[in-house]
């Protein structure tokens, strides 16, 4: 909701796999930042993330996780994992957009 008022158009999931779907549909056009957790319901956020980049490779990432790590220990402990940046919960919205 926080990015849908900074003016962001939004595409909502509960459901890694209905994402993936709606970017494989179309291509999702206007889609230019994936913003998953690492924990989800059916799969985690570092299946999600290959599986999008394997669409769209050009897509940003912004990895959401519950423990703090800045983007350089993401990668050094999650190499195949290409991400932009890394938000530790809980965070200030505006910190995302």
């Amino acid at each position: 909701m926080s990015l849908q008022r900074t003016g962001f158009r939004v595409h909502s999931f509960t459901d890694p796999l209905e994402a993936i779907n709606h970017i494989a549909k179309d291509g999702c056009k206007d889609c230019e930042l994936l913003v998953p957790d690492i924990r989800m319901l059916g799969m985690d956020g570092f299946e999600l993330v290959r599986r999008v980049k394997m669409l769209r490779p050009e897509m940003n990432v912004v990895m959401m996780m519950a423990f703090e790590v800045n983007k350089r220990e993401f990668e050094q402990v999650f190499p195949s994992t290409p991400v932009e940046n890394v938000l530790s919960k809980p965070f200030v919205p505006h910190l995302l957009a």
